[in-house]
C-alpha cells in the first residue's frame, strides 16, 4: 500500500470519497439525520429512569403509605414509554442500514469509483459474448469468479 494513503487521516479519506458520495447526498443526509435521531433515542433509558427513581421515592414516602394502585400506574408508563423507544429504535436503526447498504451499493456501481472504466464499458458494450468481455475488465484478484 502506498504510504501516503496508509497514513491518511479522516479528512484526508472524506475529501477523497466526497466526489463519488456527493451524487447521493439525499441518502448521506437522511442516513445522518437518522444517526442524529438514534443517538438522541439512547438518552431516553436514561431520563426516564432517573424519573422513575425519583417517582419510586415520592410513592416510598407518602404520608398516606405506599399505594400499589399508583406503583402500577408507575410501572406501566415506564413499560410503555421504554417499548415504544425500542420499537422506534429499531425503526431508525433498520432505515440507516437501508440508506447505508442503498449509498455503498450505488458508490460501488459508480464507473468512476474502480476498475469500470470507458475501455472497460466500450469493450463490454461492443462485444459479441459477455462472458469474455466482463471477465477481461475485471481486477486479476476477482477475475478468476
Amino acid at each position: 500500500m502506498d504510504d501516503s494513503v496508509s497514513k491518511m487521516g479522516v479528512g484526508g479519506l472524506l475529501k477523497k470519497l466526497l466526489p463519488f458520495v456527493l451524487p447521493y447526498r439525499w441518502l448521506l443526509i437522511l442516513t445522518l439525520i437518522l444517526t442524529f435521531v438514534g443517538s438522541l433515542m439512547a438518552q431516553v433509558n436514561a431520563v426516564v429512569l432517573d424519573r422513575a427513581v425519583d417517582a419510586i421515592n415520592a410513592l416510598l414516602h407518602m404520608e398516606g403509605g405506599f399505594e400499589w394502585g399508583e406503583a402500577a400506574r408507575l410501572l406501566l408508563i415506564v413499560s410503555a414509554v421504554l417499548l415504544g423507544k425500542e420499537v422506534l429504535a429499531a425503526v431508525i436503526t433498520f432505515g440507516q442500514r437501508i440508506f447505508g447498504e442503498k449509498i455503498r451499493i450505488n458508490v460501488s456501481r459508480d464507473p468512476r469509483c474502480g476498475w469500470w472504466t470507458a475501455s472497460c464499458r466500450s469493450a463490454w458494450r461492443s462485444s459479441a459474448t459477455r462472458s469474455t468481455s466482463r471477465s477481461s475488465c475485471r481486477p486479476a484478484s476477482t477475475a478468476a469468479l
